[in-house]
């Protein structure tokens, strides 16, 4: 079972001293925060976890290795001799 998530988050805003712009702005976060808005917003971007037994075989089909980076590789290489023909 997948205990809820809480928020320990809140927003944070700079206004100037005395600025009539923050009661409005406030206002506006609460609706969104409050409201059904937030709760589609977050279903939309963070989907719903999932837990998997412990008897469940993870796939490692995706491991990298030192192959996976030759390309990487081939062209710190060929920068670096680039580079050293430059200076000398």
């Amino acid at each position: 079972m997948v205990e809820p998530r809480f928020k320990a988050g809140g927003f944070g805003y700079a206004f100037p001293k005395g600025s009539p712009l923050v009661a409005d702005i406030s206002r506006a976060i609460l609706n969104v925060t409050q409201g059904d808005k937030m709760r589609t917003i977050e279903k939309a971007w963070f989907k719903e976890a999932i837990c998997l037994d412990s008897n469940t075989e993870i796939s490692s089909n995706n491991n990298l290795g030192l192959e996976s980076f030759w390309g990487l590789f081939l062209i710190a290489g060929i920068a670096s001799l680039l580079a050293l023909l430059i200076f000398v």
